[in-house]
């Protein structure tokens, strides 16, 4: 039978986490009355989502949060929307922005939740610098992580009940001592923080888990534990893990993270704070690999009726490609075979994953979080949100939508 029948009920996801009463809210486009004032002009209030179009902030300028997720706060019951700061396209990096709403339309700028670092002088003359990274011995490792002139990507933020600290996680790349080469290093590194917005103080990078010894397939023997396109993922009992691509984005890993948020468990099997001096985890305990050899990045991962779900994409550089996806009873797998994420388009309607979305307050809600990526102009490069679509069999399907609402069926 045909897996995206026609005769299947299917109930949109919108993944993220979005409060219940702005899924009634009304559709109509707002009024002056209800727009937003900058210093020079009325900005009119979102009501709709436009995936393609250019999405600009509460203050007219265009969202530079890209490769990003999405965290809904508890606290204050408002979404934070972290990403790639790409004004200055691919490098000099700026760091991570962030941006807050209350309706998931309309954004407002929060600045950079982490600064990127020009020289080893800021830590010693840069106001804010100086200030978070004061008493540190570690500039020189802080800045070959967070320079300007290192890649950071793919940041995504959760929120730790037993710390009380926001918890960033990122992938944070450069030349490595055997190669000049800008995606090198292949490392995932963390930032803390007392406030969703920041300002997120970094901690530190390394590579993370290894293929087994004794695996039949091993795309990058020579390479072991590098972490390139992640997310993160944190689980109903509040244990979090890292989803990240390896062995040169040949296979997706899936680790543990430790009770703090700051490691992987694979690196302190003898229970120290400091990393073991030799890497004991333990497959299917601490971490699995999913699909190896099949060259997947731009990991995305929500969970629905006691299902694991995780979408993925191809490995094409810049390029939009077929998006898959799988399912699993648990989240250390087994996990299905791959399927057709949006079967109508051959490139996921131009773009690649980032996150998946639960909208708070609405159950089976989730969007789907893209990036339509222009190689030549980052900076203006585009954010597809789409509902996603499950049916009842648990199958699930993106399709193209111009223009939509929380409250379109």
């Amino acid at each position: 039978m045909n897996l995206w029948s026609t005769r299947k009920k299917w109930v949109p996801l919108v993944c993220g986490s979005i409060l219940l009463s702005s899924l009634i809210m009304p559709v109509q486009m707002s009024s002056a009355a209800s727009s937003s004032t900058s210093s020079e002009m009325n900005i009119a209030a979102n009501t709709s989502f436009t995936p393609g179009a250019v999405w600009n902030d509460t203050s007219g300028v265009p969202i530079q949060a890209h490769g990003g997720g999405v965290l809904y706060n508890q606290q204050d019951q408002t979404y934070y929307w972290y990403g790639e700061d790409k004004t200055n396209g691919y490098l000099p990096a700026r760091g991570v922005h962030v941006y807050a709403s209350k309706d998931l339309y309309n954004w407002e700028d929060k600045g950079l939740a982490l600064t990127a670092i020009e020289s080893e002088d800021d830590f010693t003359n840069d106001p804010l610098i100086s200030k978070l990274y004061a008493g540190r011995k570690d500039t020189a490792n802080i800045l070959n992580d967070i320079g300007t002139n290192r890649i950071i990507e793919r940041p995504k933020v959760i929120y730790n009940e037993k710390t009380g600290k926001y918890v960033m996680w990122m992938h944070t790349d450069g030349p490595s001592a055997t190669s000049t080469a800008n995606y090198a290093k292949a490392q995932a590194g963390y930032a803390l923080s007392d406030s969703p917005t920041g300002p997120f103080v970094y901690g530190e990078g390394h590579r993370m888990d290894r293929a087994p010894k004794d695996a039949e397939y091993n795309g990058q023997p020579d390479q072991p534990g590098m972490a390139r396109d992640m997310t993160l993922f944190k689980d109903d009992d509040g244990t979090a893990y890292l989803v990240y691509s390896s062995e040169e984005n040949l296979t997706i890993y899936i680790s543990k993270l430790n009770d703090s948020y700051t490691d992987i468990t694979g690196w302190h099997k003898e229970g120290n704070v400091e990393r073991d001096q030799e890497y004991q985890a333990v497959y299917g305990e601490d971490y699995v690999r999913v699909f190896p050899g099949a060259q997947r990045e731009a990991p995305a991962m929500f969970k629905h009726n006691g299902k694991y779900y995780m979408v993925t994409s191809g490995a094409t550089g810049w390029d939009p490609n077929v998006a898959k996806y799988t399912v699993a009873d648990h989240i250390f797998g087994p996990w299905a075979p791959l399927k057709n994420f949006a079967p109508a388009s051959q490139t996921t309607f131009d773009s690649q994953s980032t996150h998946i979305l639960p909208v708070e307050g609405a159950p089976g809600t989730f969007i789907y979080m893209g990036d339509r990526w222009k190689k030549d102009n980052l900076k203006d490069s585009r954010y597809i949100w789409l509902p996603i679509e499950i049916a009842d069999d648990g199958s699930i399907v993106l399709n193209w939508r111009d223009q939509w609402t929380l409250n379109d069926k």
